[in-house]
């Protein structure tokens, strides 16, 4: 009697199969079960706008946060940057005269007597080169 209560004579072996399947909790063609339903939260509309505008806020306090963190970064890497470039800019200025110091005719002078024995010329000749 049970099995005839439970599966009526109309029904055919692949109804018996699905019901089955059905009972042991696996989908066929991702349909529910008859007594099945979606989770779904009903909430009044206040509440559901209440929602939305307290989420709105928090997002644009979360992007003004996040823009204030960043600038603070950008700031300080600004200034670091500008920390270099004066240490560079000095240390340019120092090698230019370092340069400038080595190139002097003065100092070339006094190295070709003192250094290389040169002596200054006494006789000066100038030699005519014609033009080709």
């Amino acid at each position: 009697m049970a099995y005839s209560s439970r599966f009526p004579k109309y029904e055919t072996r692949e109804r018996r199969q699905l019901h089955r399947s059905r009972r042991r909790g696996d989908s066929w063609h991702g349909s529910r079960p008859k007594g099945s339903r979606r989770f779904s939260l009903a909430l009044p509309p206040d509440v559901t706008l209440f929602l939305v505008i307290g989420l709105f806020v928090g997002g644009l306090l979360f992007v003004y946060i996040r823009q204030g963190t960043f600038l603070q970064h950008l700031t300080a890497e600004r200034e670091s940057a500008q920390e270099d470039l004066t240490q560079l800019e000095e240390i340019n200025h120092s090698l230019e005269i370092q340069v400038e110091e080595g190139f002097s005719l003065g100092r070339l002078s006094r190295y070709a007597t003192e250094q290389l024995g040169m002596v200054a010329p006494t006789q000066v000749r100038y030699v005519h080169v014609p033009k080709a």
